[in-house]
């Protein structure tokens, strides 16, 4: 083997770190690469045991299944297996082997025997999957994190006793709940210790442990055999005290039975030590006569040698925290007035106002004047045999928690009342003017209702399919909602718009009824199909997810009347339309399988197309050249936009021999076709007039300013008959918001106003119409007439591309984009800070302005304000750990890949992120030095555009041509 010396091996190096920042498909002469997703990583946490025999377990029998991985199309993927992991965080605990004939085995391995802690590691999955289209194999890769910890062999672990199966092997216990204030209520505290699963796997496994109340000297005589087993094995013993909150917490008596402050107890995986909480006992000494304080509470453990003695080493001690909250228990309420006993607890319950906020018909204590209960700003736990919850007007409550009913008569009812949050086992929730904070329903059921008033994230996503996990929204303002029902969003009020965050579900609804509806973003979370009715919806958004699934717009019984974004990630997607009075405009560029329109509808599509199937007999709108079918055509109405046609225009490339020259119905035109090798070219064959066309299908009007259109001969190089003219006139909306003047073959809209109360009034149509050389309308059967769909909106908020706090190094620069109706004014709160501020260019309505932090101000931070508004906060600190070979703007074809070269200071791997999973995929190439090599892959939409970051840092913006 030859060796390279000197002068030859820098140049080689040199090469290497030049081709990184090239454009690179990585591919064998047999086999391509893809990027994929990863679809089902069985666990995000494992947890492990160092100690033992052993010091690894199996990671795929732990973490991989059959769907593990798939395409970046949700294809199949065979032989999903692990091939890598790198350190992304934290401490370095593991490392990775592969074994089997063909690596089919990844096993993690501990570095340590003794090391405890944590680490974040990626895992890098690849699986091999043939497209028999094009008789190409491909290895599919993807990446996901995992957090890896590592306890000591025998160490204490605290959490929730479980019941059941008890606690696989590898998982950890569930975080302990904070406890209610409401005195006597009983808590479980789970202390187990950690140990291997087997001589031959280090994943934790947890057993029994002992617990004294000893704090300090040795076990006597008679508790000092129990340390050991009949074997002689040492058990897991710990002395335990709580060392703060203890006058408001207290440990179960048997474990000072008979005063004998060395009682052993045992716990299991399925009882712990008992907690009773309350202050000041009654003369009996049996239950607690006050509630408890909102404290902090620490449990302290110390190990009990084998000899029995308690150690009093740093390391031998380990402690708990956790909080008394002002939290209610129901249950235990109730028992507190009635002898410690449940029965006749009512199953409905009422929270009202009667001076604070309290339990109606559930008091205080035993006196007959006491008052109901006062759980102002607390939160209220109910307990399992709840049917119905109804919490009134004027009511503050910090949350609810515990279950609250599932019958279509029952579930939380909440009125004009404040609720911090929603966390119910089981149960439906309803929502009428109130606000909430963020709503989980975690059980079998939970429906979920908005009526009006305001909320935060829904999610209902731990919900069976079959069961009632729906969410509905009728009005109000709503975040991000999340399920695996349906969402169906419906304003049937006229007084109460609907403003939601981004919808996610395998089947949603949106109907932009009697009030306008804004959405955040739609969606899919499985196959299933989005839907938008109605003529005053706004979404801004939507994405298929590489899903099979359908963008409706209109449905039999309703219409769609607007402009949607073009669905991302939609390949395998499908968009259809329905209802004679649908007429669309799908903005951004197309790439979907099939396009399916029905009779009598009209969509537009002002950008590029890509299309496997084109079907169904109503029209669609396309640029001439803008469109590629790679499958079938069936009788659709093709028309086109272009103001200026002529014969031998290009229309549409179709793949050879799928599409002939009568498939389209086409408007006004007819087609001649050339044939190719792989692509045919379908061109104008002749012209003839066919009606009117108006420049522009859909328009947005700010208050207060006008817009004016023009109308012409359709198809664009043909002429109006002569004598012929053009009218016009506006179709509804009102006349306060819309007026109109024309001239000839224009006219002018003007938005004068906005109609707070009636969606439908902001709504008008502009319809150029034709009238003969005797002064009649023309019957648009004969030439079809021209619409445009006019909007009247508020005037348009600026918006930034980034709007979250950052830092930026001394000297270091970052670019945002401004969009804005004019040009916009940057400025920074505080001087000294940022050393400039300038305007580098714009495109359209989009403001590039880039900042540099001065070169002296680190520690420094300012605000950062448009046009006197503030945007964020920026602060300087130190110096750049990192350097990318690539800061400027770049884009990336679709299918093809890019790799970034990222030179680190202290020579440890960066943290590489992209601010959208769905427009790039990434993974770590590999590095040279402390130059590390990460590749991007364009799966997204073209256009789709994402921030590339590294150690948190943007260093620029990525987009898939």
């Amino acid at each position: 083997m030859k060796k390279f010396r000197g002068k030859a091996l820098a140049a080689l190096l040199s090469l290497a770190l030049i081709a990184s920042s090239l454009p690179v498909t990585l591919a064998s002469a047999s086999t391509r690469s893809m990027s994929g997703i990863v679809n089902n990583q069985k666990e995000d946490d494992i947890y492990l045991v160092n100690g033992g025999k052993s010091r690894e377990v199996d990671l795929t029998n732990f973490l991989v299944d059959s769907d593990t991985l798939v395409t970046n199309t949700r294809e199949e993927v065979d032989n999903p297996k692990i091939a890598a992991i790198s350190h992304v965080s934290g401490d370095s605990l593991v490392s990775l082997s592969l074994e089997g004939d063909d690596d089919d085995t990844a096993k993690l391995k501990l570095k340590s025997s003794t090391k405890d802690g944590t680490e974040v590691i990626s895992i890098l999955y690849k699986g091999d999957y043939s497209d028999s289209d094009t008789d190409t194999d491909y290895t599919v890769k993807a990446r996901k994190n995992l957090t890896v910890h590592v306890f000591d062999k025998d160490a204490p672990v605290f959490g929730k006793v479980s019941s059941g199966d008890g606690i696989k092997a590898g998982k950890a216990p569930d975080d302990l709940d904070t406890f209610a204030k409401t005195r006597n209520t009983k808590a479980q505290v789970g202390i187990f210790a950690a140990e291997p699963e087997s001589d031959t796997s280090a994943l934790a496994v947890y057993k029994s442990v002992q617990l004294t109340a000893i704090t300090s000297g040795k076990l006597d005589a008679d508790d000092l055999g129990a340390v050991k087993d009949k074997d002689g094995t040492y058990v897991p013993t710990y002395s335990i005290e709580i060392t703060s909150g203890d006058s408001d917490v207290h440990l179960e008596s048997n474990l000072n039975k008979d005063d004998k402050s060395t009682k052993l107890v045992k716990t299991t995986t399925s009882e712990g030590v008992t907690v009773t909480i309350g202050k000041t006992l009654n003369d009996a000494k049996t239950s607690y006569t006050r509630d408890a304080s909102t404290t902090n509470v620490t449990f302290t453990l110390k190990k009990v040698g084998e000899d029995g003695s308690v150690s009093s080493a740093s390391g031998d001690k380990y402690t708990l925290k956790t909080k008394v909250e002002d939290k209610v228990d129901v249950k235990t309420a109730y028992e507190n007035i009635h002898d410690g006993e449940s029965e006749g607890m009512p199953t409905s319950f009422t929270i009202e106002k009667d001076g604070k906020t309290r339990i109606k018909d559930l008091k205080e204590d035993t006196d007959s004047d006491s008052k109901n209960l006062d759980v102002t700003n607390s939160i209220v736990v109910f307990p399992d045999t709840t049917t119905k919850v109804t919490v009134d007007e004027k009511t503050n409550l910090k949350g609810i928690e515990g279950t609250v009913g599932t019958k279509d008569s029952g579930g939380l009812v909440i009125g004009d009342a404040r609720v911090g949050y929603v966390d119910v086992d089981c149960g439906n929730v309803e929502l009428s003017d109130g606000k909430v904070g963020d709503i989980t329903t975690s059980g079998a059921t939970g429906k979920v209702t908005i009526n009006s008033g305001s909320a935060g994230k829904i999610k209902t996503t731990d919900c069976t399919n079959g069961a009632p996990s729906d969410v509905k929204i009728a009005g109000g303002t709503v975040g991000d909602v999340s399920t695996n029902g349906t969402i169906d969003v419906d304003s049937n009020d006229e007084d109460t718009k609907v403003v939601t965050g981004t919808l996610e579900a395998p089947v949603i609804d949106v109907y932009s009824d009697e009030s306008a509806v804004t959405i955040g973003g739609l969606k899919a979370k499985d196959d299933g199909t989005l839907t938008v009715k109605g003529d005053s919806a706004t979404i801004k958004s939507i994405d298929l997810d590489s899903y099979e699934s359908t963008l409706a717009l209109g449905d039999d019984d309703d219409a769609f009347t607007g402009s949607v974004p073009a669905p991302k990630n939609a390949t395998k997607g499908t968009i259809e339309t329905a209802n004679e009075d649908t007429k669309a405009t799908i903005s951004g560029d197309v790439d979907v399988d099939t396009i399916n329109l029905d009779s009598d509808t009209t969509t537009v599509f002002p950008n590029k197309i890509t299309v496997q199937t084109v079907e169904g007999d109503g029209s669609m709108v396309v640029k001439a050249g803008d469109m590629y079918v790679s499958g079938s055509v069936s009788g659709t109405k093709l028309k086109l936009s272009d103001s200026t046609l002529a014969a031998g225009t290009t229309v549409f490339k179709a793949a050879a021999d799928e599409v002939d020259t009568d498939d389209f119905d086409c408007y006004g035109f007819t087609l001649t076709k050339s044939e190719g090798n792989s692509v045919d070219t379908f061109k104008i064959d002749t012209l003839s007039f066919a009606g009117l066309q108006i420049n522009k299908s859909s328009s947005s009007i700010a208050k207060g300013q006008s817009e004016t259109f023009t109308a012409s001969a359709y198809p664009g190089g043909t002429s109006l008959p002569a004598g012929y003219t053009i009218g016009w006139e506006l179709d509804g909306g009102s006349s306060d918001v819309f007026t109109m003047t024309s001239s000839g073959n224009t006219a002018t809209v003007t938005v004068n106003s906005i109609d707070p109360d009636f969606a439908s009034e902001n709504h008008t149509g502009l319809t150029a119409k034709l009238y003969d050389a005797d002064g009649y309308e023309v019957d648009s059967e004969d030439y079809g007439d021209a619409v445009c769909n006019i909007t009247a909106t508020e005037v348009p908020a600026i918006q930034s591309d980034t709007t979250k706090d950052f830092t930026l190094a001394p000297g270091a620069s970052y670019q945002f984009k401004i969009t804005a109706p004019t040009a916009p004014v940057m400025t920074a709160g505080s001087a000294g800070v940022i050393s400039s501020i300038t305007n580098v260019g714009k495109s359209g309505n989009d403001y590039f302005i880039k900042i540099t932090a001065a070169a002296n101000a680190n520690g420094k931070a300012t605000g950062i304000y448009v046009n006197g508004t503030k945007l964020l906060v920026v602060t300087v600190s130190g110096a750049q750990t990192f350097k990318s070979d690539t800061t400027s703007a770049l884009t990336v074809k679709k299918g093809a890949s890019y790799q970034y070269g990222i030179t680190t200071n202290n020579g440890a791997a960066p943290t590489f992120t992209l601010g959208s999973s769905n427009v790039f995929h990434y993974e770590l190439a590999g590095h040279n030095g402390s130059t590390y090599f990460f590749k991007i892959t364009a799966v997204g939409a073209v256009g789709a555009q994402t921030g590339v970051y590294v150690n948190g840092t943007k260093v620029n913006v990525a987009k898939v041509g």
